[in-house]
């Protein structure tokens, strides 16, 4: 059975085609989200020379991150295209949100919703509810929550919707993270390692292989009280749901 990391920036590895390799090996596969336009390109070439171990790449503009007008304007003209458009969002951790910021995230999910391709989306914490709230004004059907931390009305609110979120090994050992997955139904939830920045906790120190997502299905099929097994193809039916036809 193929389990699936849903999200690993495999342009940031140091080594990707050997972490490729490794993860072929092991019947892992990754969906990639991009940085912006140059991340894209690479990783894109990358899955060429993957034998489908990349299974999905995203065009994205990462939202912490100030972008050049350039930068924008490609990443939104290739979003019009690709199979899927994330990492994309709004900031919360390294800058406020900018009227910019509102505006280039709507860019992005008026162009997904015009084709219903899936979007990955980063916001978080008070940005969440922001997020959400213009995926709905644009009648954005399939997104995915990476690493979401919000309140439980947003959360709610996200889950209702119909959105997807996804958890990180840290949901192994960190409260936050487990009081989250309490309040996901399992057909909306999707595991990722957000690989290769580093996890705190048991991983302090180590390097984020796409292979610890396995630690957190482990713990994911134990609080649903389910095999490994029958959680890896509930999971995979998630993937196929808001992935499907993302070509």
């Amino acid at each position: 059975m193929i389990k699936t990391d849903t999200h690993y920036h495999i342009d940031l590895a140091e080594h990707p085609e050997q972490l490729l390799s490794q993860a072929k090996l092991d019947h892992i596969s990754l969906i990639a989200p991009s940085m912006n336009p140059a991340s894209f390109a690479k990783i894109i070439d990358l899955q060429s020379r993957s034998r489908n171990t990349i299974r999905w790449v995203g065009c994205g503009l990462h939202p912490e991150a100030v972008h050049t007008p350039e930068q924008t304007r490609l990443a939104l003209q290739l979003s019009k295209s690709a199979p899927v458009i994330g990492e994309v969002g709004l900031p919360c951790y390294e800058r406020p949100v900018t009227q910019q910021d509102l505006a280039v995230f709507r860019e992005f999910c008026t162009a997904a919703a015009a084709r219903n391709v899936p979007m990955i989306v980063h916001a978080v914490h008070k940005q969440a509810a922001v997020a959400l709230s213009i995926l709905q004004q644009t009648s954005v059907q399939r997104a995915v929550f990476h690493w979401l931390k919000a309140d439980d009305h947003t959360l709610a609110q996200i889950v209702a919707a119909g959105y997807m979120v996804s958890v990180t090994p840290e949901v192994t050992y960190r409260q936050r993270d487990q009081q989250l997955l309490a309040q996901i139904p399992p057909d909306q939830l999707l595991v990722e390692t957000d690989g290769p920045f580093e996890h705190q906790g048991p991983y302090a120190g180590r390097l984020t292989v796409p292979q610890m997502v396995e630690e957190c299905a482990a713990y994911v099929a134990n609080h649903f009280g389910i095999t490994v097994k029958e959680w890896w193809q509930q999971h995979e039916e998630n993937v196929q749901r808001i992935f499907a036809n993302a070509l």
